[in-house]
């Protein structure tokens, strides 16, 4: 499991080091893509394959799952760690989620999150307001 939060520098070139704990996840590659929010998504290539298998099973001529289709599969890369573990961000995923600097790595149960810290910051505060709502803990079951 991809949990918990830390802050890492991208670099002049864009290439982030990638947290030691989680190095082992992605072995076997990485596939970032943005497809949602203001951040990029980084996913074990396992994960991202489940994933994809997911949204290519939807209906393709259906405007909305098309449209889903497209950015996902559009804004994907593939990348590895090289051999100090870190890993190369293309620029536009760079500019998707605002990363000049610092990146915080936040853990999402199968993929990271790269976020910029102040959009993470605001992004947090409507976290702990929904978290706060006993209505929508019921609404989802939990």
């Amino acid at each position: 499991m991809l949990l918990g939060q830390t802050q890492h520098a991208v670099d002049a070139k864009g290439r982030l080091m990638m947290p030691a704990r989680f190095r082992a996840s992605f072995a076997d590659g990485i596939v970032m893509t943005a497809i949602k929010d203001d951040c990029v998504l980084v996913y074990p290539v396992a994960a991202f394959q489940a994933l994809a298998e997911k949204v290519r099973a939807l209906p393709q001529f259906q405007r909305e799952s098309a449209m889903l289709q497209s950015l996902m599969f559009s804004n994907a890369e593939n990348a590895e760690l090289d051999g100090q573990g870190r890993v190369l961000i293309p620029e536009r995923l760079l500019a998707h989620a605002g990363l000049t600097g610092p990146a915080l790595v936040v853990g999402a149960y199968d993929h990271l999150e790269l976020w910029n810290p102040e959009t993470w910051r605001n992004r947090a505060g409507e976290l702990a307001t929904l978290a706060k709502q006993e209505d929508v803990w019921a609404r989802l079951g939990i």
